[in-house]
């Protein structure tokens, strides 16, 4: 995860749930159904809020595909392997653009 990210999801107990560690409860025998629908919904809650978060923070073409996903963990695996970065040398080329973009002297800003 991007260190952002991760401050994000730690601040907010969340990144436990993008990592798989904490996964959607099962009820054990001696518990009752109404600790474990709270802890269900707990999970379903927390889950929901970082999906929303993903979708907020993409296109509409992005998280469009995020309906093919029950979890949080999911995802974020599909955007890290569809997003991630393949190299320095992209990198590079990115850097280099930007770094030669120039504002002409007749030209507001926003055309810039």
């Amino acid at each position: 995860m991007v260190v952002a990210d991760q401050e994000f999801f730690i601040g907010r107990k969340f990144r436990r749930i993008v990592t798989g560690d904490i996964v959607k409860p099962e009820q054990s025998e001696k518990e009752s159904d109404h600790k474990f629908l709270d802890r269900v919904e707990d999970w379903k809650s927390k889950n929901h809020k970082i999906i929303t978060w993903f979708s907020n923070i993409t296109t509409p073409s992005i998280h469009i595909q995020f309906v093919e996903f029950d979890t949080a963990k999911d995802v974020w695996e599909f955007l890290f392997v569809k997003y991630k970065v393949s190299g320095l040398a992209q990198y590079y080329q990115l850097f280099t653009n930007l770094n030669n973009l120039k504002q002409d002297s007749d030209q507001s800003i926003n055309d810039f």
